[in-house]
């Protein structure tokens, strides 16, 4: 390690903290850089860096231990994929058909099951008595 990526590693530690430094180290395998833009109702942080390539210069810091790209509110997930450089405006009163927020349930106790309301076919097979 030269001394300009010991002293950004420093920099960084004081601006973010020890412990965001080893979080951004073992999720991404690299120093994640950026300015804080926002945080969500969920508590995800949102992150700019426009020294990054185009692609690379938006990032998100989820606010739970499992990350799933669905826990991005839709307006944040407009300017995290470069849809929009607006930035959501919190305090904008949402539409009447505006619902909240839910992640995807999909493997979870919660997920969506469709049910038929037409007989099957074929009858299962029941173990004899």
């Amino acid at each position: 390690m030269n001394a300009n990526n010991f002293s950004a590693v420093l920099r960084r530690i004081q601006r973010v903290g020890w412990k965001q430094v080893v979080k951004d180290l073992s999720r991404e395998g690299k120093l994640m850089p950026g300015t804080l833009v926002g945080v969500d109702a969920h508590g995800n942080r949102y992150y700019e860096d426009r020294d990054q390539l185009y692609g690379q210069d938006r990032r998100v810091d989820y606010a739970s231990s499992e990350v799933d790209g669905s826990q991005i509110p839709g307006e944040w997930h407009r300017w995290v994929h470069h849809m929009t450089d607006d930035l959501p405006d919190s305090t904008e009163p949402r539409k009447k058909w505006q619902t909240s927020h839910t992640p995807n349930y999909t493997g979870t106790v919660n997920q969506y099951v469709p049910y038929s309301t037409t007989k099957p076919k074929i009858e299962p097979w029941v173990l004899p008595k």
